[in-house]
């Protein structure tokens, strides 16, 4: 079994693949990150997202971590499940809105030189 520890996120855990399968290679998720970006965002936004390697390698990254958290058996309150395609969906428009954040961030930083 190979266990794998992510840090950089909130709540660091560990992973494990034993009893996962995954279908898609590092290129293929930055592919689907690409569609999504294209699909979702203002030609604007999505060419400086797609132009920036940061940023799309930051979304494929939520696209895989999706793949793996997500649960086929999962029911929220409302004991409605959702597919695996549309928790793909959601979390990178969440990684799409925290890469607006951090440039938003950015911006308003005041640096004082002496």
């Amino acid at each position: 079994m190979d266990i794998i520890k992510f840090t950089g996120f909130r709540d660091p855990k560990k992973y494990t693949t034993e009893g996962k399968h995954f279908e898609h290679s590092v290129k293929s998720y930055l592919i689907i990150a690409e569609k999504l970006v294209s699909k979702f965002c203002s030609k604007g936004l999505a060419k400086e997202i797609l132009s920036d390697e940061d940023a799309i390698s930051n979304i494929a990254t939520a696209i895989m971590m999706a793949d793996w958290r997500w649960k086929k058996d999962y029911k929220n309150k409302q004991n409605t499940s959702r597919t695996q395609y549309s928790y793909r969906t959601q979390c990178a428009l969440w990684a799409i809105k925290s890469f607006l954040q951090r440039k938003k961030n950015v911006h308003n930083i005041n640096v004082k030189l002496s």
